[in-house]
């Protein structure tokens, strides 16, 4: 529990009263909590100190070596419901410290080089690329990742001089143009969360700062969904909480209720430095499925549900003998909704001698209300019930078999909500004409929500004044030839 609370920046200078109805968490002192500004780093993993310790089943190669091995246990030696884990390697190889910075280093196009470290972190999906890819070719499969970044220790003061900086290495680490001899231009998109350094060139790397000043890397990693990309890099060490070192070692992330209803470490009065962790997207846990990443259910979470009775059996399991059955709900389900899913498929494409790319289906299509089939489940997400998330597991699973193309397996990614392609066919004015539309968009979507509630346009601005959005809330793109004009725009952000 200890390595589960964060000290936050606004609780520093709050007494040791007893707390009110108003703030339900007690202070630190109250707790026994270490207060001072290095206790977060006991509860972390450390990869240069601790990974012969942790890693138990992993061995260093020789001396000389730059990986460490890590040996995964058997399945079986897993108790409890594993999916999505067709693409889990029984034994990975990881960096050393030294390997993984000049891994992440080429990863990233030296897009940070020069940057000073103090207070950034490096966190998510590129600390683990970085980490976990030992060759060029396993580099090449996250050559897409966006680099996150994170502010802790700062005042908003500080923060807004560090964003700049930030920017300045950006755009000085950017490559000349073939033609002009000058550096390529880049887009800057800003909403109020995060902002993005977009390079105008494919795959240079794009920066994502994220505007929310925490107070250590264990607050900023804490707040990450899925185990395996709570792992961060400070500039000299790569530092990861212990939920993330076990799905390492294991090739899972652990299930827990985070995940749908999301986390809410931070008091009310904590949340201008630390927001709720939000909950997770299904997308996202099949997404680390494809990279290896599986999702365990604990035996102990399984053992805690209601058995389905065995007069309850369904259609898949009337000729298997009764005593290799689980009669969990989880399992229950999930195999009725596998054998769904193989019916609907071969429903819609009988022989499945179609081309593949004529097979492309969504996992949406199996979330719509169709007749009597699911009245049910007309939700979008599938990560708030399990019935739907067996569905698009099963689904999932049949598309790495072949026998359909998922179009969400299409790489998209977004920036200020924008989704986009990021390939050699983005340029930056593509990308400013895709935020300009959505941007219209969205007015047009408020508008049309406005004359639906008063039944009238008579009180609402002509379309002409619709463009006049917020500057510092609506997404914005502008371009970057220098940084100079950009300070005044940086420390409105911030501030937010």
């Amino acid at each position: 529990m200890r390595a589960r609370l964060v000290l936050d920046q606004s609780r520093e200078q709050e007494s040791t009263a007893s707390p009110t109805d108003d703030d339900p968490i007690p202070s630190l002192s109250q707790l026994g909590i270490d207060n001072s500004a290095s206790h977060w780093k006991e509860y972390m993993v450390v990869l240069g100190r601790d990974a012969k310790r942790v890693l138990v089943e992993s061995k260093r190669q020789d001396a000389s070596s730059s990986t460490i091995r890590i040996q995964r246990p058997e399945k079986a030696d897993l108790p409890g419901l594993l999916i999505i884990d067709q693409y889990r390697k029984d034994a990975i190889e990881i960096n050393t410290l030294s390997a993984f910075q000049s891994r992440f280093e080429s990863m990233t196009f030296d897009a940070l080089n020069g940057l000073d470290w103090s207070n950034v972190l490096v966190a998510g999906g590129i600390a683990l690329a970085a980490l976990t890819s030992v060759t060029d070719q396993e580099a090449s499969a996250s050559k897409s990742s966006d680099v996150d970044l994170y502010l802790y220790g700062f005042t908003v003061n500080q923060a807004n001089a560090k964003l700049q900086e930030i920017e300045k290495v950006f755009v000085s680490n950017l490559p000349l143009d073939n033609d002009t001899g000058k550096p390529i231009k880049c887009a800057v998109l800003r909403n109020a969360q995060t902002i993005n350094f977009v390079p105008g060139r494919y795959p240079h790397r794009r920066v994502q700062v994220v505007l929310k000043l925490c107070s250590n890397p264990m607050a900023i990693l804490l707040n990450f969904d899925l185990d395996q990309v709570a792992i961060g890099y400070t500039g000299n060490e790569v530092w990861m909480l212990p939920r993330a070192s076990s799905a390492l070692v294991t090739g899972y992330t652990t299930f827990t209720m985070d995940l749908i209803n999301g986390s809410f470490l931070a008091s009310r009065k904590a949340t201008q430095f630390l927001a709720p962790r939000k909950a997770t997207q299904d997308q996202r846990v099949f997404k680390y499925g494809e990279r290896g990443y599986g999702l365990r259910f604990l035996l102990s979470y399984i053992k805690a549900l209601p058995t389905v009775l065995l007069e309850q059996q369904t259609m898949t399991e009337r000729n298997v003998p009764e005593d290799s059955l689980l009669r969990d709900e989880l399992n229950v389900t999930l195999r009725e909704e596998r054998a769904r899913v193989a019916w609907w498929l071969a429903q819609r494409y009988g022989a499945f001698i179609s081309p593949l790319e004529k097979r492309e289906v969504r996992m949406y299509d199996m979330t719509l209300t169709r007749g009597n089939d699911t009245p049910e489940l007309a939700e979008k997400s599938s990560m708030s019930g399990w019935q739907l998330f067996a569905r698009h597991v099963a689904l999932w699973e049949l598309a790495q078999l072949g026998y359909c193309r998922l179009n969400e397996q299409v790489k998209e990614w977004t920036a200020g909500r924008v989704t986009y392609v990021w390939n050699h066919e983005l340029t930056p004015e593509k990308l400013k004409d895709a935020m300009d539309s959505h941007k219209y968009s969205d007015e047009q979507n408020l508008r049309n929500s406005l004359v639906l509630r008063l039944g009238s346009t008579t009180n609402l601005p002509a379309d002409k004044d619709q463009k006049k959005t917020d500057p510092v809330t609506a997404p914005h793109t502008e371009y970057r030839d220098t940084v100079s004009h950009a300070a005044d725009e940086r420390e409105s952000s911030a501030q937010r």
